[in-house]
C-alpha cells in the first residue's frame, strides 16, 4: 500500500479504476482500534470516470438515492475512515477508455439500490449457497453490482461472470489490479488512529 493525496495522484486515475470507501462503526476517536479489527475496509465501492472537459476524476457509484456520478472528492460522509484508489492494470485500462461509460450510465441511472441483493452477496455459506446466492437482477443495483456490471460490459472480466454475487470485498479481490494500490489521505475529514490497509479475504473465481 502506498500513502499519497488524491492531489497528488488524480490525474493518473483512468476510466475504469476502482475507488473503495471504508466507514467506522462507530462515531469518535476511541473506536479507531474496535474498527481496525472488526470493521470490513471495503464498505462502499465505485468506478472511476475521466471526462476530458473536467478538471476533476468522477466517480460512478450506486447509492441509496440511485446510480449517480460525481467528483471523487465531494464524497463525504462523517464516519468515512478512508479513501483506497484501485488502478487496474494497463492491458485492461486500454478496455475501458474506449467504452462509452456515458452510454452505461445513462442505461442503468434510473435503476434503485438494491438492499435485498447486497444482503445475500456478503453471505456465502456452502451448505445453504442455494437459498442465499443471488439470480442475476439488474431491476435494482448496489454498488459493488455496478461496479462489476462495468467490468464486465468493458471487456474487463468475462460476459458470463453473474454479478449479482458480488459483495465489495469480492469485487476488490477480483485479478484485475496492478499490485500497487494507494491510500489518500487528504479525503477523510478526520484521520483515523491507525492507516488503514486495504484486504480482501473473500476471493471469487472469475
Amino acid at each position: 500500500m502506498i500513502t499519497t493525496t488524491y492531489e497528488k495522484i488524480k490525474g493518473e486515475i483512468r476510466t475504469g479504476d476502482v475507488i473503495v470507501f471504508s466507514f467506522k462503526m462507530f462515531g469518535g476517536k476511541l473506536s479507531d482500534v474496535i474498527d481496525g479489527i472488526f470493521s470490513p475496509n471495503a464498505g462502499h465501492i465505485g468506478t472511476a470516470i475521466i471526462n476530458p472537459e473536467e478538471s476533476e476524476p468522477h466517480v460512478m457509484h450506486s447509492v441509496y438515492t440511485g446510480l449517480r456520478i460525481q467528483p471523487i472528492n465531494t464524497y463525504k460522509y462523517h464516519l468515512l475512515k478512508a479513501v483506497w484508489w484501485l488502478p487496474i492494470r494497463d492491458n485492461l485500462s486500454e478496455k475501458t477508455k474506449s467504452f462509452d461509460h456515458i452510454g452505461f450510465f445513462e442505461k442503468y441511472k434510473d435503476r434503485a439500490y438494491d438492499k435485498e441483493q447486497v444482503r445475500k452477496s456478503i453471505i456465502d455459506i456452502p451448505f445453504l449457497g442455494k437459498w442465499f446466492e443471488n439470480d442475476e437482477d439488474l431491476d435494482n443495483l448496489f454498488c459493488s453490482e455496478v461496479v462489476t456490471l462495468f467490468m464486465r460490459e468493458s471487456g474487463i472480466i468475462p460476459r458470463d461472470v453473474n454479478v449479482s454475487e458480488f459483495s465489495p470485498e469480492e469485487t476488490v479481490g477480483l485479478p484485475v489490479f496492478k499490485n500497487d494500490y494507494y491510500l489518500l489521505e487528504d479525503l477523510i475529514q478526520s484521520k483515523p488512529m491507525f492507516k488503514t490497509r486495504l484486504w480482501s479475504f473473500r476471493k471469487r473465481k472469475v
